[in-house]
């Protein structure tokens, strides 16, 4: 997934009393002082991010429970979870529409959640769909 970040550092400029000239690096600017005026400076980055492939099973099971309202760890076809290396416990929940991400609860490595969790499991991928159905979220341990 590509990301495109675009921040505008005028504030920051400003707010440095800095005095920056067109295509100078905000970094140059920032040690003057006694200048009073700053010429805005956008610096736009973009960077790929990878997605971990724990992830990419996770996102696709998740759309398919919220394409179809269904409320049980998918089939293999919508994404073989036991394909993702380390893979070794998935977890599956749902609650009804617009619930923010984190309040939607799956099972988790050691049957409850709190301090009794299975700690040395690693979470390979947590994702979330929503639908007209409600909210789907499937998470990926390994080990």
């Amino acid at each position: 997934m590509l990301r495109l970040i675009a921040l505008c550092f005028f504030a920051l400029a400003v707010s440095q009393g800095t005095k920056l000239q067109p295509g100078q690096a905000i970094a140059d600017g920032i040690s003057s002082e006694g200048d009073t005026q700053a010429t805005p400076v956008l610096a736009v980055i973009t960077r790929a991010d990878p997605i971990s492939y724990g992830q990419q099973i996770a996102q696709s099971r998740a759309d398919y429970m919220a394409a179809r309202g269904y409320r049980n760890h998918p089939p293999k076809s919508a994404g073989n979870w036991q394909s993702v290396p380390g893979a070794g416990f998935e977890g599956v929940g749902w609650r009804s529409r617009n619930t923010p991400h984190r309040s939607v609860g799956t099972c988790r490595p050691s049957g409850r959640s709190g301090p009794h969790d299975d700690n040395s499991r690693v979470l390979l991928g947590d994702a979330v769909a929503y639908s007209n159905y409600g909210s789907f979220r499937v998470r990926i341990w390994g080990k």
